[in-house]
């Protein structure tokens, strides 16, 4: 792929993990994969959300700025 497109790829999953964080943090609607109460406030759930979208960023700068091996 071109590093252009793991560079989009990275963003798009940025925004997606921070909109995810954002709703844990809203009080009122239910939200997936709780257990104890679905319509409070996920301060974990958010914190993991925010730290996966950091990741997913930081791999495709990585990813985008590397480069291709070469085989012998």
């Amino acid at each position: 792929m071109k590093p252009a497109t793991i560079y989009l790829i990275g963003v798009a999953l940025l925004v997606l993990f921070v909109g995810l964080g954002i709703f844990y943090l809203i009080p009122g609607p239910l939200k997936p994969i709780v257990f104890d109460d679905p319509t409070g406030i996920h301060i974990k759930h958010s914190l993991v959300s925010f730290a996966l979208g950091i990741i997913s960023i930081l791999g495709a700068r990585f990813a985008a700025n590397a480069r291709p091996s070469r085989a012998s």
